[in-house]
């Protein structure tokens, strides 16, 4: 199972169980109307909080991935010091008139 679908459950989780138990207690009764309305609150808050754990989850996803740059290896004979210093001396030098 992926990282983000993992943070997307454990938000929703705890958003339902939050959200749920706290109209519960708040409304002190547990009759028909409380519980839809606490069920309707509660779906709504794990949805939202479900899409932020599943983009919280695919930044560490990202995070984790090993980036392999292919970066072009310049041989050492490439860079030779003397080729490198008569480049430089031949554009530094002022042009005699």
């Amino acid at each position: 199972m992926r990282l983000a679908t993992k943070f997307a459950g454990i938000f929703s989780s705890f958003t339902i169980l939050i959200v749920g138990s706290v109209v519960l207690f708040k409304s002190m009764t547990i009759d028909f109307d409380s519980v839809f309305f606490a069920l309707r609150l509660s779906l709504t808050g794990a949805l939202a909080a479900g899409f932020f754990g599943f983009h919280i989850g695919k930044i560490f996803e990202g995070s984790h991935k090993h980036h392999n740059k292919n970066k072009k290896q310049v041989k050492k004979s490439k860079l030779l010091i003397d080729d490198i210093l008569d480049k430089d001396i031949e554009t530094t030098q002022p042009e005699e008139a």
